[in-house]
């Protein structure tokens, strides 16, 4: 077996490299020559030489999206059913164009007030 095949980890930054490329440092421990070069201190500095797309970022909170009352329509010419957001202007059917044709849709429940608030 050659020598230069044995992959060892370095000591300090932990990457497996060739067994002739250790080198003792100043503290008595073998490690590659990249960390012996640049006087790496340990783990603690190497994400500081990374590319910032490799560093780890902390996670934002999510936004918290406010959910529009939306309104039910439909056009009494193409009979297509739609909503829009409460406020939004009225540009006629999305559908067949008819400016004058939509009218809201109310739901059962709405009904049902008008009819309590009627007696």
């Amino acid at each position: 077996m050659k020598e230069g095949l044995v992959m060892v980890p370095c000591k300090n930054c932990g990457t497996r490299v060739p067994v002739n490329d250790l080198r003792k440092n100043d503290k008595g421990l073998y490690v590659c020559g990249t960390c012996l070069s640049h006087k790496y201190v340990g783990m603690k500095e190497i994400p500081n030489l990374l590319p910032e797309r490799f560093i780890a970022k902390p996670k934002e909170q999510p936004k918290v999206m406010v959910k529009e009352e939306k309104i039910p329509y439909y056009c009494t010419s193409c009979k297509f059913s739609f909503t829009r957001a409460r406020g939004a202007p009225s540009k006629g059917c999305p559908y067949c164009g008819k400016e004058y044709s939509v009218q809201r849709r109310e739901s059962a429940n709405d009904l049902l007030k008008e009819v309590d608030f009627m007696v």
